[in-house]
């Protein structure tokens, strides 16, 4: 397996959860009660009413929406069955009209959603026609987390290639760049901007990658040299206190990382 298709499988559902954090202080996956759960049903019977409800399903649904051999739960049992019933509603509403009009849609989760069943529309008499479009507008999405999901999805037409290099030079995302260019590659031009912001969010994408342990060995980055390298020069130059924080933090992983290699080399 290639970086590049490790980093795609790290981040597709990471999507959600980094959207979660960028958004505001609003919980995007709130509780709610079965009357709730019932009324946004209801809603999605109905032309006129159909997107309202399913807009409201998928932030009811959350996580449970794309969950496969793990299961996302709430502290709550009955919270954790309501958004598999959500869910499941939301997947019967997976048609050729509803997910063009969720590719349109404001809400960036109803959109990664469209993203996620676009393959109704790839495989349809008109959908390619009505898909490669839109996917190609949504490469300059305001959402990163968006964008990265579109490079996944268009890379496998015959014009994707050739799309996805014309955003390459001005995209700033490090998860977006990741999506396009691989590991190695993204992260050297992230942790080397002049944009502090864009080398936070490189350093953070480190960190949290090698300290989170719900990650599994197989989608953990691998031990990079000049990506350490320049972790390092951060540490040494910093731009703010921030900077230089996150940045100790991304190289006590990246030593112990590069440790453990040494010692399974040795062994």
């Amino acid at each position: 397996m290639t970086l590049r298709m490790i980093a795609i499988m790290i981040l597709t559902v990471s999507s959600v959860c980094a959207a979660k954090q960028r958004s505001d202080s609003t919980d995007p996956f709130p509780a709610f009660t079965q009357a709730q759960l019932l009324t946004a049903m209801e809603k999605t019977h109905h032309d006129s009413t159909r997107m309202e409800g399913i807009r409201e399903l998928i932030h009811f649904a959350g996580m449970r929406l794309y969950e496969g051999s793990v299961m996302f739960g709430d502290a709550s049992p009955q919270l954790t069955r309501l958004r598999g019933q959500a869910a499941a509603v939301v997947w019967s509403c997976a048609d050729v009209s509803t997910v063009t009009r969720a590719l349109d849609d404001g809400d960036r989760y109803v959109r990664f959603w469209g993203l996620w069943k676009s393959d109704l529309l790839k495989n349809a008499p008109t959908g390619p026609d009505v898909l490669l479009p839109k996917l190609k507008t949504m490469l300059h999405d305001p959402d990163p987390g968006i964008r990265q999901a579109v490079v996944g999805r268009i890379r496998s037409y015959p014009e994707g290639p050739q799309m996805i290099a014309g955003i390459e030079p001005t995209e700033t995302d490090p998860y977006v760049l990741i999506a396009i260019d691989g590991y190695h590659a993204a992260l050297l031009r992230s942790l080397s901007s002049r944009d502090v912001n864009i080398r936070r969010s490189a350093l953070a994408l480190i960190w949290e990658n090698l300290w989170n342990s719900a990650i599994s060995k197989m989608n953990k980055f691998p031990y990079d040299a000049e990506v350490h390298k320049l972790v390092l020069a951060i540490v040494a130059t910093p731009e703010s206190t921030e900077e230089k924080e996150l940045a100790q933090r991304t190289l006590a992983q990246l030593d112990a990382l590069r440790l453990q290699q040494m010692q399974s080399s040795s062994n």
